[in-house]
């Protein structure tokens, strides 16, 4: 940029919103609609897989619960994965990977009929479904201007919150069907209730996870539409394809392209290294203490009283669809 040095955070808040800009929003925002449908799609249909597992149980509200556990176990796994994995690889690898993945795993779920077989790929598809959280947040940081990060990285993340009413959505209507939608692949089911008299149902359910594999197809889309990140690029020390990303982002802004000379191009340092201790240091303990209860309670709320509800209102006199 005429004999000057250079970052790839200046270019790309020099360019504004541009095409690249909508393209990289969009292709997100999507990918954490199918990630919040995959994670909630077993709060949605938990109460018809406990009568399917556990027919002979009237009241399966503690099997239900642990439907939703393994999910969430995999999610911790893969969000502390995710992000490194993302850095050594790159951003659109780790992203078309994870989306792949859990799509991949929640497939085998639609042709479960005992806990330890949906469990184990419940577990598995999580690992997935919490590794494109940490990238989703990094590309969005990465490709977004500064001074419309935040609307956009707000926006983008509640795709997220749309993919949970998006299984709600979806999961309602097709789990209360009283016809088999798929055949004998939807077999009928005959359980009991509480008061000891029997009902029948059909296993419906296993449409919506055939419904979560569809992450399979987007990822494929995400492999030819996605962009690696400059940011990426030039913190691998790949400084040329650093700036044939920044030329694309040129074109897709309209405007003429510049020579980015590689050698102007400047990496920020980065932080030095600490430990997780600091969090828990005199300076920063009451933060840490305030943050972590606040979350605790947030995802109690989603995550917890969705797990559970279901059987409880259905205790008090509520019909599965209602």
């Amino acid at each position: 940029m005429n004999g000057k040095e250079f970052t790839v955070s200046e270019v790309v808040d020099h360019l504004g919103v541009n095409g690249h800009t909508w393209l990289m929003f969009f292709l997100m925002i999507f990918a954490m609609i199918f990630d919040g449908y995959d994670f909630m799609v077993v709060n949605t249909t938990n109460l018809f897989v406990a009568h399917t597992f556990w027919p002979d149980n009237p009241n399966p509200g503690a099997l239900m619960g642990s439907l939703t556990t393994w999910g969430l176990l995999g999610m911790v796994l893969g969000g502390a994965v995710g992000g490194i994995m993302s850095d050594k690889i790159g951003r659109k690898k780790m992203l078309t990977i994870a989306v792949i993945f859990y799509g991949l795993f929640t497939l085998p779920q639609a042709f479960a009929n005992d806990l330890v077989f949906f469990a184990a790929f419940r577990l598995i598809a999580g690992f997935g479904v919490g590794s494109c959280i940490p990238i989703v947040t990094t590309v969005f940081s990465e490709t977004i201007p500064s001074k419309q990060r935040g609307v956009f990285v707000t926006i983008g993340m509640a795709g997220m919150v749309a993919g949970w009413v998006l299984a709600g959505v979806v999961g309602n209507p097709i789990c209360n069907t009283a016809t088999p939608i798929l055949g004998g692949f939807t077999n009928e089911v005959t359980y009991l209730n509480a008061d000891g008299s029997s009902a029948t149902m059909y296993a419906n359910w296993r449409l919506c996870y055939l419904i979560g594999a569809l992450p399979i197809i987007y990822g494929i889309v995400l492999h030819f539409f996605m962009h690696e990140t400059p940011h990426w690029y030039a913190n691998a020390g790949r400084m040329e394809e650093a700036c044939k990303a920044l030329n694309h982002l040129q074109r897709s802004a309209g405007q003429e392209e510049t020579h980015f000379d590689p050698k102007l191009l400047v990496v920020p340092p980065k932080p030095a290294k600490t430990s997780p201790n600091i969090l828990f240091s005199k300076k920063f303990i009451v933060p840490t203490a305030a943050i972590w209860t606040a979350y605790f309670v947030g995802q109690f709320c989603v995550y917890g009283m969705n797990a559970w509800l279901p059987t409880w209102f259905k205790g008090i006199g509520y019909t599965p669809s209602e």
